[in-house]
């Protein structure tokens, strides 16, 4: 390879080759970039359903939690429910189970079991859950516990979450066979 002109073509090839490898990198990149930016927006209900699970959760335990002895806020909940209608039927029924838990001096526990969550969109969500209820009475030794399945459909509100609506689930016990 002593002639000169050879080496300024194999130079011009090696320059093409690493131009073209340059191009076709660059495009790849920009591939990828659109890829990744459509999983994110794909994701972006369902790690919504996510927090709207959390926050389902959070206010089920708040909902199935009171003791008599400190009543204060034991209803703050209750400014979560954007549904008027439903609202005021729990109001009524706080403002009767609060005088009942005052009156028997129960304490109740809330804990929530399995869930689940469906991503509806950006904005909403729906919450199965599980809810387990012990409910204690100081004059009597003993407690009672209620279990219930609920679903809630939650809604953003801001930056938190709010509740468009509230079902209870009926399951049949399961079978003696």
């Amino acid at each position: 390879m002593r002639n000169p002109r050879t080496l300024v073509q194999l130079l011009a090839v090696a320059l093409v080759v690493a131009l073209s490898l340059t191009a076709w990198f660059a495009v790849r990149e920009q591939a990828a970039e659109e890829d990744l930016d459509r999983a994110e927006a794909a994701l972006g209900p369902y790690e919504t359903a996510v927090d709207a699970e959390a926050a389902a959760r959070e206010l089920l335990v708040d909902m199935t939690s009171y003791d008599y002895r400190d009543l204060e806020g034991s209803f703050d909940w209750l400014e979560v429910i954007q549904d008027e209608e439903l609202r005021t039927t729990l109001t009524q029924n706080a403002e009767q189970l609060e005088e009942i838990v005052a009156r028997t001096r129960a304490i109740a526990e809330g804990e929530i079991g399995e869930t689940a969550y469906l991503a509806v969109s950006d904005e909403e969500a729906r919450v199965v859950a599980f809810v387990r209820q012990e409910i204690r009475d100081t004059r009597n030794k003993g407690f009672r516990v209620e279990e219930q399945w609920v679903t809630l459909t939650m809604v953003r509100d801001g930056a938190g979450w709010a509740v468009a609506g509230f079902d209870f689930i009926t399951v049949p016990p399961p079978s003696e066979e």
